[in-house]
């Protein structure tokens, strides 16, 4: 590990912590006054350092960062990073503590910096800048937008890492710890509720998730925007389809609720992202399959070029009997296997057997019934929801 010797640039780190500290100035504020945050005097050889090297360049009481500065910031090394980066949020909250800088420009300057240390490979770091930044600040009445930046820039870099617990968790924290602006109705608030609902599906909580995505749909009904009620619409809806037995709740998810249903936000598609359009298209011909508008269904998803959408047409064509099978060359290994699976329940078919006996007759066509009854909740409910299951709902954590 380098000590506050001379780095390989021949920059040494109290230097790098110079230039490091002009630089986040310079993505928070147009004003680089150093004494503003009462470390003038502190740096005050390192400053004269980077100016002689000409990493920093003075204008009368004023300093900025050079071109050459930027090059040394984006091309030190990972762990010279981590040291110098660990200086600059030590001045910045000990500026905070003194009183010298608000709270927002702590929380901007320490959000700058986990930009920094991820764009450089070193989340777990700037995930541990953020977690004792959103701390610092919890006795203060911060912006919420600022809050709502800074935990979602969390909650990613923890997703990015496939640590769905960790950021689980963070998100939860979140909404407890500064509930003055996570209680409010808004957008940022709602968005929360859902991917906080969608990480505790992925982790296998469903009751959870169902618990946040109704607390979310609720919040979006009041705020009557209808992106967010897109988004707040389907991650309900869906989960509510895939935890009903069978299909016996689809009718009650296609009745309107507080004015809307999914085909309402299907009509203000052009207020919509186009992903969440091809989601609720999809939902809602999965609910109308289940309760046998298979016409319906079709329209809805003609446009849809997914693998997923195609599989769900051709199904559709076996139950109105238009076709005996579906189609065997698939790309994706469930779509495939859900093929072969439709292939073979459709050959399942009842034996023409010649009965002497009237009781062997109707004992024979109650099993045919039996037969045909659990082929068509098959195709019809059960293979749907597998569909649905394969939507990569993960994705939807990375909206903004």
């Amino acid at each position: 590990m380098p000590s506050e010797g001379e780095l390989s640039t021949n920059v040494s780190l109290d230097t790098v912590v110079a230039v490091g500290l002009l630089y986040i100035m310079s993505r928070i504020s147009s004003s680089y006054m150093l004494d503003a945050i009462g470390i003038k005097e502190e740096l005050n050889d390192s400053i004269n350092s980077a100016v002689n090297k000409g990493l920093i360049v003075k204008f009368d009481s004023k300093y900025e960062i050079s071109k050459l500065g930027y090059e040394i910031i984006n091309t030190i090394s990972p762990d010279i990073t981590k040291l110098a980066f660990e200086r600059i949020h030590e001045i910045y909250l000990k500026a905070l503590n003194r009183g010298l800088i608000a709270p927002e420009t702590y929380i901007k300057a320490i959000c700058e910096i986990a930009d920094l240390l991820s764009s450089k490979d070193l989340s777990n770091e700037a995930v541990l800048h953020i977690s004792r930044a959103l701390d610092s600040v919890k006795k203060y009445d911060i912006n919420c937008d600022l809050v709502y930046n800074c935990v979602n820039k969390k909650v990613m870099l923890l997703v990015s890492a496939n640590r769905f617990s960790e950021a689980r968790n963070a998100l939860r924290s979140a909404l407890t710890n500064y509930s003055v602006c996570y209680d409010r109705i808004n957008a940022d608030a709602i968005m929360a509720r859902i991917k906080l609902g969608i990480l505790n599906e992925l982790l296998g909580n469903e009751y959870a998730a169902l618990f946040d995505y109704e607390d979310a749909l609720s919040m979006a009904f009041r705020l009557n925007d209808v992106k967010t009620l897109s988004y707040s619409m389907y991650t309900y809806y869906r989960l509510r389809a895939l935890m009903c037995n069978e299909c016996n709740d689809y009718e009650n998810l296609l009745r309107p609720a507080e004015g809307w249903d999914l085909e309402k936000l299907l009509k203000h598609s052009e207020l919509l992202d186009k992903e969440i359009v091809v989601r609720i298209s999809r939902l809602l011909a999965i609910l109308l399959i289940g309760v046998g508008h298979y016409g319906d269904a079709y329209k809805l998803i003609i446009n849809d070029d997914s693998e997923d959408a195609e599989l769900l047409r051709e199904m559709i064509d076996v139950l109105r009997g238009n076709r005996n099978c579906v189609g065997t060359k698939w790309k994706g290994s469930v779509i495939s296997g859900l093929a072969d699976m439709i292939n073979s329940i459709n050959k399942v078919n009842c034996p023409l057997v010649n009965c002497k006996f009237k009781n062997m007759e109707l004992f024979l066509n109650n099993i045919c019934s039996v037969i045909e009854e659990n082929k068509n909740k098959m195709l019809s409910c059960i293979i749907p929801k597998i569909i649905l299951l394969n939507d990569e709902l993960h994705k939807l954590l990375f909206i903004k």
